[in-house]
């Protein structure tokens, strides 16, 4: 590094530099545009929601379905969020009334301005960035490296999306409300500072009841008690039972709440299902880990999620072959620095919770907390060998590491500081072809093929959330992640059948984590449309009939299909004959999108 460059990182007030930087470059994520869940918090945070199976709630606008069937019957009938294969069951609701006060608050006194609720999440931002410094800062001292750790940090590509997207923002406040409980832990065990041990505990709570993000702290404190802490055992045990006393109290009046998940493969609960989450997490892990330490082009995490599921193996292939690559790098540092043990151990541990949920770069803003110093101690490492280390190959691994951590992810961070406002491009581009007729809320709206769930899941509430006339229901039958073959069996019938089956990717089975409850002969009757399943196959539906109220073309029903860029009328084949629909997906779709933006 330069003298001059460095004189700024080990500067006092130098981060702020850093934060300046990194507010510039997530500038991208203030957006003139909600997406997918804003809608949800905007709806629940009113008076009157408009659409029946959503409730006002401003205080809990994280719970989109509480696990009442009855309830969650009202949102499939109406196509608001739920297709028709959800789990009767289905539980989704997060207890962040913290966060929901932001929201509330962006909605009531920012309503129809959503760039200003993206200056407001940028606020947050700056607060976590200035808190990690003082973390940084207590545990290193006013040092170069401090200042190179939280530069790595905020310019991490990882966290893009969770800045870009409004209901993300609760991760970075329970970060923010979490975090000072590091620096008052360790001025209170080096400098025998007695309030650090009350308010790091409360620091915690305050966390927890912003975002399920806090309970990543608690490795970190666990991390603290093993590797820095010089005290008895006793004295460590005592270090810990706070935070656990913390965490068991707010473990059980989650779950008294109602809070938690149940019934998807998107989330699991590890009180409730802990075999389904150890599962999901063997898998989790080494991804969400890769995507931390490893190159952040390809995203891995969000390949996982929204990528086809024959990438899988690969996908995991390459987490277990890069995280190998970075513990050959990192293996140095880690015999002779108690501070990387401590900050790796924390890292590590801390992707746990991640783990319960559907994989994704979003999730890892308390990971960085702790990889980040541990890849700036590497490069510092390797940096002071570059006269003596003849090994190419270490060479070659070491620039490799800083072109992903410098060079590539202050440009991942812009790209994907604006992803979610491309995804809402292409959602709102596919609600415009519907039309908006004055007839439309007599009309049932049937989609064919949509290429991924979410496309179409939020219509209902997006159109609420406007103002806008919408649909008396949504229907959507099957997403295009394989080829569709679809039938006309008589005036009223389609039989679908998907050429690797419905329930297939993991977009598909947040909805529903028990697909074989669906056995041939079993129906599911919606309004206006009821569903036989035909056939299965691997334990999931392989064919259906979809019944339909009214005939095939009579008025109050219009079929539609994609095309590839947007939503056309469908026109059904005649009785016994058939037509056969494209596979399609969710990065084709977006990438479709981009290449034919007009500047």
């Amino acid at each position: 590094m330069s003298e001059r460059f460095s004189a700024v990182l080990a500067n006092p007030r130098g981060h702020w530099a850093t934060i300046a930087l990194a507010v510039l470059l997530a500038l991208p994520c203030v957006s003139d545009r909600l997406v997918l869940d804003d809608f949800v918090l905007d709806l629940q945070s009113r008076a009157s929601t408009g659409i029946d199976g959503l409730h006002s709630r401003p205080l809990d606008l994280f719970r989109f379905t509480d696990g009442d069937p009855v309830n969650n019957e009202r949102l499939m009938n109406e196509g608001v969020l739920l297709p028709w294969w959800s789990h009767p069951e289905l539980r989704v609701a997060f207890f962040r009334p913290l966060s929901s006060l932001t929201h509330w608050l962006d909605f009531t006194m920012l309503q129809g301005h959503p760039q200003w609720m993206g200056v407001h999440t940028l606020l947050w931002w700056v607060a976590l960035l200035s808190g990690l410094a003082h973390v940084y800062h207590r545990f290193h001292g006013h040092t170069v490296f401090a200042g190179f750790a939280l530069l790595l940090y905020a310019i991490d590509d990882v966290h893009g999306a969770t800045l870009g997207w409004l209901s993300n923002r609760n991760a970075i406040i329970a970060t923010v409300l979490a975090l000072p409980a590091l620096s008052t832990l360790h001025r209170a065990r080096t400098q025998q500072w007695r309030p650090g041990y009350w308010i790091g505990p409360l620091c915690f709570a305050l966390g927890l009841c912003a975002g399920e993000t806090a309970v990543a702290l608690f490795a970190y404190v666990l991390s603290y008690a093993l590797f820095m802490d010089r005290g008895s055992l006793r004295e460590r045990v005592l270090i810990v039972a706070p935070y656990v006393a913390v965490a068991l109290v707010w473990r059980v009046a989650y779950q008294w709440m109602g809070y938690g998940a149940f019934g998807s493969d998107g989330y699991h609960d590890p009180g409730r299902e802990p075999l389904a989450f150890l599962a999901a997490a063997a898998m989790h892990v080494p991804i969400l880990l890769a995507a931390q330490f490893g190159p952040g082009a390809p995203p891995l995490a969000d390949l996982w999620a929204w990528g086809p599921p024959e990438l899988a193996p690969a996908l995991v292939a390459t987490a277990v072959v890069t995280l190998l690559i970075c513990v050959a790098l990192i293996w140095p540092v880690l015999k002779r620095d108690s501070l990387a043990r401590f900050w790796l151990f924390g890292a590590v541990v801390s992707v746990l919770p991640s783990a319960a949920s559907v994989p994704g770069e979003r999730l890892l803003i308390f990971v960085g907390v702790g990889a980040t110093p541990v890849i700036a101690a590497t490069l510092q490492y390797w940096a002071g060998r570059f006269h003596t280390e003849r090994r190419l190959w270490l060479w070659a691994l070491t620039a490799a590491l800083v072109v992903t951590h410098l060079v590539a992810a202050p440009i991942g961070l812009f790209l994907r500081a604006g992803s979610l406002d491309m995804v809402g491009s292409v959602i709102d581009a596919t609600d415009a072809s519907l039309g908006y007729a004055g007839s439309l809320h007599d009309e049932q709206v049937v989609i064919v093929n949509p290429p991924f769930d979410v496309m179409v899941s939020y219509l209902q509430a997006a159109r609420q959330s406007r103002g806008q006339v919408r649909p008396k229901r949504v229907h959507w039958l099957a997403t295009a992640s394989s080829e569709l073959t679809i039938e006309r069996r008589d005036a009223h019938t389609l039989r679908v059948t998907p050429a690797h089956g419905f329930i297939r990717t993991v977009t598909e089975r947040h909805y529903n984590s028990d697909p074989e409850q669906f056995e041939v002969g079993s129906a599911i009757a919606l309004a206006g449309m009821t569903v036989t399943i035909l056939g299965v196959r691997d334990g999931r539906p392989a064919m259906a009939d979809f019944r339909f109220e009214d005939p095939l073309g009579a008025p109050g029903t219009r079929f539609f299909e994609w095309n590839g860029r947007q939503l056309v009328p469908f026109v059904a084949p005649a009785t016994g004959q058939r037509t056969t629909l494209p596979a399609d997906g969710f990065f084709p779709t977006l990438l479709r999108n981009a290449l034919t933006m007009t500047p």
